[in-house]
Order: structure tokens, then C-alpha cells, then sequence
């Protein structure tokens, strides 16, 4: 008797389920973003002493980034202490100049900055971005050696 409902069982699992493979949906296509223009900006640092990267924008009148995605990933896995890789990726959403600063410091010291990255960019009518200038400053007391490295941002019109 078992058998007999088991086998009845498993014949009624297969015909429901081919009925629910015979319809097919047709995939709806992404909506295009907005803007596909970015800067992308990869930087180093050690969280775990306190010292992390805060990112500041200061416009103009007009020009607009926004923050499209952080990522952060340890440089040595599941070290104690570990550095991280940190990667910005920022959107152009309006047309104009803007000034990018990168501030190395522990958030709950006044003033305990270590020193600062600031990049100035265009974006052009198109929502095209270019890199103008890059100024890189180390607060007194502290070497070149102590800031970490800012690669050159990377630009994707």
C-alpha cells in the first residue's frame, strides 16, 4: 500500500512540475542608469588603529558627486590588525567643478588629522569628469612615510 502511494505521489510531484516549467517569462531588460560616468579611488589604511580615510566633497555652485559604493577588503585575511584596501566609487550627477578631500585621521581626536588628499575634477556638460589638480598634505609632526598612498583615481566616462 505504501508503494502505491508513494508511486502515486511522485507521479502527481512530476506532473505539477511540469506544468510550472511550461511557462516561460520573458526577461524584462535593466533600465539604462543615469549616469555612467565615475571616478574610482583606491586607497590603503589600518582601521584597527584608528586612523581611517574620511571623504569630504565640497562643491561649487553646481558641480555634484555622489557616493555610488565603498568597498572594504583586509590585505592579509583574517590577521589580527589587518590593513585594509578601500575602494571609492564615486558618480558625476551635475555639471561643474568639485573638490574631493581624502582626510586620514582618527574621528575622535580634534584636529588629529595626519594629513589630507584633496582632487579637483570638472564634469562637463556630458556628466564627463577630469582630473584639474591633486594637492597632498602631511600635518606637521608626522613624515611623508606616515600617509598612506591615494592611487591616481581612475576615471571611467
Amino acid at each position: 500500500m505504501y508503494k502505491k502511494i508513494n508511486s502515486l505521489f511522485l507521479v502527481l510531484i512530476f506532473l505539477v512540475n511540469i506544468g510550472c516549467k511550461t511557462v516561460k517569462e520573458e526577461p524584462t531588460p535593466e533600465p539604462a542608469p543615469a549616469h555612467r560616468t565615475f571616478v574610482i579611488f583606491k586607497t590603503t589604511g589600518n582601521p584597527t588603529t584608528g586612523y581611517d580615510w574620511e571623504i569630504w566633497i565640497d562643491y561649487d555652485s553646481t558641480g555634484r558627486f555622489a557616493l555610488n559604493n565603498l568597498q572594504r577588503e583586509e590585505i592579509y585575511p583574517g590577521a589580527i590588525g589587518s590593513p585594509q584596501r578601500q575602494t571609492y566609487t564615486l558618480r558625476s550627477s551635475q555639471p561643474g567643478r568639485v573638490f574631493v578631500h581624502f582626510i586620514y585621521k582618527r574621528p575622535w581626536e580634534g584636529g588629529g588629522e595626519l594629513g589630507r588628499y584633496i582632487f579637483t575634477f570638472d564634469i562637463d556638460q556630458d556628466l564627463k569628469i577630469s582630473l584639474l589638480d591633486t594637492q597632498r598634505t602631511v600635518t606637521r609632526g608626522f613624515t611623508e612615510d606616515s600617509l598612506p598612498v591615494i592611487e591616481v583615481p581612475e576615471i571611467r566616462n
